[in-house]
């Protein structure tokens, strides 16, 4: 498995998320959808990793950003980001619209912010929105269903 870390990239991502958790364990907040999960960011992450790869797909990277924050001795909460990705999935939709992989491969944002964690992806409508795709599209709908049910069961207590 590939890791890389980048401080740069924590700060865009954390900034483009929110600033406040949501109110409820599962909510979609300026085209974003965002989960309560029962466990840690690690365990969290690798309940990803494990559900990614259990369904055939690939795991492309896992990025750390607290380490990346930490080798400059700055101090940010764990939040990693995991992408990954099944080109069955991704291929259609990018050969509807080439923009599609600036959000591919999926990905999923998971992070500890007062006490919780949280995990976070783009949601369905945003997705196609910020590519001009059809938000009724049948490829669409399997690609988000996925990062969905992803998200999902690694969120669950079980």
């Amino acid at each position: 498995m590939f890791r890389f870390v980048s401080p740069l990239a924590a700060a865009v991502v954390l900034s483009a998320c929110a600033t406040t958790a949501p109110d409820n364990a599962a909510s979609a907040r300026d085209g974003l959808v965002i989960t309560a999960s029962a466990h840690s960011v690690a365990e969290t992450a690798d309940r990803v990793e494990a559900v990614v790869i259990a369904n055939g797909a690939t795991v492309f990277a896992r990025v750390d950003h607290a380490g990346g924050a930490a080798k400059i001795n700055q101090p940010l909460p764990p939040t990693q980001l995991i992408l990954f990705g099944n080109p069955n999935l991704g291929t259609p939709i990018l050969q509807r619209s080439r923009t599609t992989g600036l959000d591919l491969p999926a990905h999923v944002l998971i992070w500890s912010e007062d006490g919780t964690t949280w995990i976070g992806h783009v949601s369905g409508t945003e997705f196609a929105r910020r590519h001009g795709l059809d938000p009724n599209d049948p490829d669409l709908a399997k690609l988000m269903g996925a990062v969905e049910a992803i998200a999902a069961r690694a969120a669950a207590a079980d």
